[in-house]
């Protein structure tokens, strides 16, 4: 969490990376005992002790906040390749949908993105929307070849990119994750505090894209 470092450090001491971050991602009331004011937003930190070769699939409309995401595990053994611009021109969307009531969230699991995915798109929205969410997020499936369409469509419909997660998926279902995530309601966020300045500049760059998401698309913001 970001309305403190204690766990922040914690982290680096077992030599967690940081990789993603989750914008307004709790409910003040979640932590209104250590005095938040707003939305708690999160730093998620990762640490891969043991990796397989797969292929990571790079969307263009993102790239940089990939490859920023990625810089701390070099490790990994990925072959890097261009993703598709495009959805595949049949098929259905593979994914799985979580709701949190209590946290205003819905999180959903792209782990391949079929040529409905625009159509399932907007009827995600409506669902949360209907539901009175705050924040939708949409984890894509790095190993699938479209999540460039994929990827390319959400910033359409106006969600931000949040980083990635080195091995969210199994490696058979999608590998590592790239986060996309939007705000359904203006929402009000508590002051976010970081451990270093690696962590301040990562999570200007990820304001910097919700921001864009405004200007461009008309999304709300945090």
């Amino acid at each position: 969490v970001c309305n403190h470092l204690v766990t922040q450090k914690m982290s680096v001491s077992m030599r967690y990376d940081r990789c993603a971050m989750e914008l307004g991602l709790m409910p003040s009331e979640a932590h209104a005992h250590e005095g938040a004011v707003g939305r708690v937003s999160c730093l998620l930190m990762a640490r891969i002790d043991e990796d397989e070769r797969q292929p990571r699939y790079v969307p263009d409309c993102w790239g940089g906040l990939v490859g920023l995401g990625f810089r701390d595990f070099a490790g990994l053994q990925r072959d890097e390749r261009p993703a598709s611009p495009e959805l595949p021109p049949e098929g259905a969307s593979e994914v799985e949908e979580r709701h949190f009531g209590f946290a205003g969230v819905t999180r959903v699991n792209v782990f391949s993105a079929g040529a409905d995915f625009a159509q399932w798109t907007q009827g995600l929205l409506a669902r949360c929307e209907e539901r009175g969410d705050t924040v939708v997020q949409c984890w894509l499936a790095l190993g699938s070849e479209h999540v460039g369409g994929a990827a390319e469509t959400l910033r359409r419909a106006g969600f931000y990119c949040g980083g990635v997660v080195p091995c969210w998926f199994a490696p058979n279902q999608g590998g590592d994750a790239l986060l996309a995530q939007r705000f359904l309601k203006p929402a009000e966020l508590a002051r976010i505090h970081l451990f270093n300045e690696d962590a301040k500049q990562f999570c200007a760059l990820v304001l910097a894209d919700m921001e864009r998401a405004g200007r461009e698309f008309g999304a709300p913001v945090g």
